[in-house]
């Protein structure tokens, strides 16, 4: 976490099976940020991720997020974010041979620098 400090998190979530080789989920998660050298980045998040997950064993796998997320600095000179979050994981096994991974992540980050955290 860099800066010295904690992240509290609690989540929920639920899925249920929607043919043998997809699922859903529906994921819920509160956090909050606390940094001991870094007051100015302690904050609190509220995310929401309803979440389509494909089997191993299918043509297609991996997983595809796209959610919400309400991030809110405790100090007023950090911004705050409300709006899309997404998350991509899929990947295909061409010919039983070749495989392709695609990764795709938009979510917030903290900065190395501490003058735009």
């Amino acid at each position: 976490m860099g800066s010295g400090g904690a992240r509290i998190c609690a989540s929920h979530s639920f899925g249920f099976a929607l043919t043998p080789l997809t699922s859903f989920e529906l994921n819920v998660s509160r956090e909050k940020q606390r940094f001991d050298h870094a007051v100015e980045r302690d904050a609190n998040s509220i995310r929401v991720m309803p979440t389509l997950r494909f089997s191993p064993t299918g043509v297609i796998n991996g997983s595809v997020a796209v959610g919400y997320r309400r991030f809110t600095a405790l100090d007023p000179r950090t911004p705050d974010f409300s709006g899309l979050v997404a998350s991509a994981s899929a990947g295909v096994t061409l010919y039983e041979r070749h495989r392709l991974d695609v990764v795709f992540n938009r979510d917030l980050a903290f900065s190395y620098d501490r003058v735009t955290p």
